[in-house]
């Protein structure tokens, strides 16, 4: 088996075997039987089906060594995995680990002229994450597998929590650049009233959180220019919105 899941599939069906053996050897009696009453009348079997009596008598025997053999394959192979599954976790909680020190040091990141970049970062922690939350479960069922009580990754969920805040301020941040070039120099016909209020007040919100959660930081700063850049903003919002209302006419034009 290439791992513990297949490993425990084998297992499980290993573990059938006995009942089928019992049902083999009901088909081997019955077999004996009917053999013991053709001597009885002194009735003379082929060759051939006398070494195939005496084989098929015989395979119970063969299977119960057989499945031993396996038995202790398998068990050999349960150890290795065991190790293997051990060694990858170290090596895991050194990656949450490192990861946990990028995160610690995102509050370096304080100049939106570098904000390409720093999404770019932010993307590639956001889906280390989501990958090293994919191979927590694995290693938790595994463990489950082994008979094992399921690890904690306490470390990763704290991770994941302190990154919340700074994956939002940076995505709203590279959004509200974005909308800006949309909202301003795109064409009218492209935009939907109703979504860019609500962008509008979902990026408000999401700057006032944002100047609560980094108030003793310095990256509160970006939080602070951006909230005035979109109260700055606000007066225009109905301007925007208004000139893309389904009611506007070629009339209002004139």
């Amino acid at each position: 088996p290439k791992d513990i899941e297949k490993l425990t599939e084998i297992s499980e069906f290993m573990a059938t075997l006995d009942e089928k053996s019992e049902e083999l050897m009901l088909g081997i009696d019955d077999m004996t039987a009917h053999y013991e009453v053709l001597e009885t009348l002194q009735f003379e079997t082929p060759q051939e089906d006398f070494t195939a009596r005496w084989e098929t008598f015989h395979w119970p025997l063969r299977l119960r060594l057989k499945q031993e053999e396996c038995n202790r394959m398998l068990e050999e192979d349960r150890v290795l995995f065991q190790k293997e599954m051990d060694s990858q976790q170290q090596q895991f909680e050194r990656a949450v680990e490192e990861l946990a020190e990028r995160v610690a040091d995102f509050h370096k990141h304080t100049d939106l002229g570098r904000i390409t970049k720093v999404v770019g970062m932010v993307k590639d922690i956001e889906k280390n994450l989501k990958d090293y939350e994919e191979r927590a479960k694995v290693f938790n069922a595994r463990e489950a597998l082994f008979g094992q009580g399921a690890t904690e990754y306490d470390q990763l969920q704290k991770v994941a929590k302190d990154f919340e805040p700074y994956r939002d301020l940076w995505l709203v941040a590279n959004d509200w650049q974005q909308w800006q070039r949309e909202w301003l120099d795109g064409p009218l016909n492209s935009l939907d009233p109703d979504e860019v209020d609500k962008q509008f007040t979902n990026a408000l919100r999401s700057m006032a959180k944002a100047l609560k959660t980094f108030k003793d930081l310095a990256v509160g700063s970006i939080a602070k220019q951006l909230k005035q850049e979109m109260e700055d903003f606000r007066p225009y919002m109905p301007v925007v919105t208004a000139l893309r209302n389904p009611g506007m006419r070629d009339r209002h034009w004139d």
